[in-house]
């Protein structure tokens, strides 16, 4: 699994939570926290899990032929290649400016066909449960047209994490189901890393 996203999207909390518990940096700061590929192991649901988490998108402090570089290095370090792409984004934060600008960088490193292998994982679920909202409303009523875009561009694939509640583990056993299904569907997931190299 490699987690792409926006600098302070949750990128790091949502690999916490996937693996149960810290294996990456995580804080709040307006800057990337996370500066180059880190890479995690652990056992989710009885098998072997490897999550990569990478720097933000739009760090104030790479350029982004930096950010490319290191995109590209996260996909080597799964490799044959990585089995998804979770496309981390804040409920209640998606731009269309940025968020869309995010997508062309991700599309430019990984290739055009990248969104088939890729689940948008919404952070910050505790302002769903907070306002007692189920994601499927959210992304019906809450999401804008490009939010919506973006879902099914990548197969209405999507799902949230309550990174604040990371012993919640029915929320990474229904992402891993997702995933599993996903794979099934996409076997030609090797044509897409030997486009990236």
């Amino acid at each position: 699994m490699v987690l792409i996203g926006k600098t302070g999207s949750g990128k790091s909390s949502s690999g916490n939570t996937i693996l149960g518990r810290k294996a990456f940096k995580s804080e709040i700061s307006p800057q990337s926290v996370t500066k180059t590929c880190q890479k995690a192991h652990g056992e989710v649901d009885g098998r072997h899990v490897v999550v990569v988490d990478t720097p933000g998108l739009f760090d104030n402090n790479l350029t982004s032929d930096q950010v490319n570089e290191e995109l590209k290095k996260c996909i080597s370090l799964v490799a044959p290649g990585p089995h998804v792409f979770l496309l981390v984004l804040p409920i209640g934060r998606f731009t269309k400016t940025e968020d869309t600008e995010t997508l062309r960088l991700t599309e430019e490193v990984l290739g055009e066909n990248y969104k088939k292998f890729t689940v948008v994982l919404f952070t910050r679920g505790d302002t769903l449960e907070y306002d007692e909202i189920f994601i499927e409303e959210y992304t019906e009523d809450g999401c804008d047209e490009a939010c919506k875009d973006l879902i099914r561009d990548c197969g209405g694939r999507y799902h949230v994490f309550n990174n604040y509640e990371q012993k919640n583990r029915s929320q990474v056993t229904e992402l891993i189901e997702m995933i599993d299904i996903m794979v099934e569907q996409n076997e030609v997931f090797q044509v897409l890393i030997t486009e990236i190299f």
